[in-house]
């Protein structure tokens, strides 16, 4: 049965062009119905798996007072789902990255109690295992996380809990470490962004501050990996807000989704 709510067309795109990642740039990019997801929930966390899976976690439950500890695993070769181990916490607006260890780490995200400064999570994948961090900072909620190399970890902007305003902190995590140090900070208070890696480089694009002008939905910011160094990088021609983005087989970043105002 296919539904037609807002969070089952949200979450198929989030599909559809997390599968984007593997076409090469002479195929012509058309779109495909595939099948709905066994859950409705929205603010969940997503990671692409090296075997062209995608892991899902957490979430806001639809029509429900509360959140999902549910992770689900979904194969986009045989557009199937496989329900695996619950996580500790039931997290909405977390961040996930898979890394080359064979864990996906779970960052920030608001937990049943309201909380934000709580572990991080990490999911053994081949052992359908969890596993915490503990964390003695408030992280906040719906920041960019994406992998700068095979240890660390980028984590930039988002929303700090109370009064919900933008941060411009930025975070680097190591795996091997297993620790966090602080990265330069984003040129302005930015979240609800896009952060996408293209070769040396991590691209901030759009997000979200009410307290600023109208321009920064529409700005792209630009991390120097080999530097560390933030810079503005550019403007779009339309704002994007709470978007999904990945560098596809033709170069270029897909982004898809977007709130145009909130």
């Amino acid at each position: 049965m296919r539904h037609t709510t807002f969070t089952a067309v949200l979450a198929a795109a989030m599909v559809l062009a997390l599968v984007m990642t593997s076409v090469p740039a002479t195929a012509t990019e058309t779109w495909k119905q595939l099948d709905d997801m066994p859950f409705q929930t929205m603010a969940f966390s997503t990671a692409q798996l090296p075997d062209g899976k995608v892991f899902f976690n957490g979430g806001m439950k639809e029509g429900v007072n509360g959140n999902s500890d549910e992770t689900w695993i979904y194969d986009t070769s045989s557009d199937t789902w496989e329900n695996r181990a619950s996580s500790p916490l039931a997290l909405v607006g977390a961040s996930a990255v898979y890394m080359p260890d064979g864990n996906v780490y779970v960052f920030c995200g608001k937990d049943p109690n309201g909380l934000w400064d709580h572990d991080v999570l990490i999911y053994d994948v081949a052992e359908d295992s969890w596993s915490t961090l503990p964390v003695y900072q408030d992280l906040g909620f719906y920041r960019e996380a994406a992998a700068l190399d095979d240890t660390r970890i980028l984590i930039a902007g988002g929303l700090i809990a109370h009064p919900m305003l933008p941060v411009d902190e930025c975070l680097i995590f190591d795996t091997y470490f297993q620790a966090f140090y602080p990265a330069e900070t984003l040129p302005y208070p930015i979240g609800m962004g896009t952060l996408v890696k293209a070769g040396d480089s991590m691209y901030y694009i759009g997000g979200h501050d009410p307290s600023a002008s109208e321009e920064r939905p529409f700005g792209v910011l630009r991390y120097g990996i080999l530097n560390g160094h933030w810079e503005v990088h550019g403007q779009m021609s339309e704002p994007i807000i709470a978007s999904e983005g990945v560098l596809a087989g033709d170069g270029l970043v897909h982004l898809y989704g977007s709130f145009f105002s909130l």
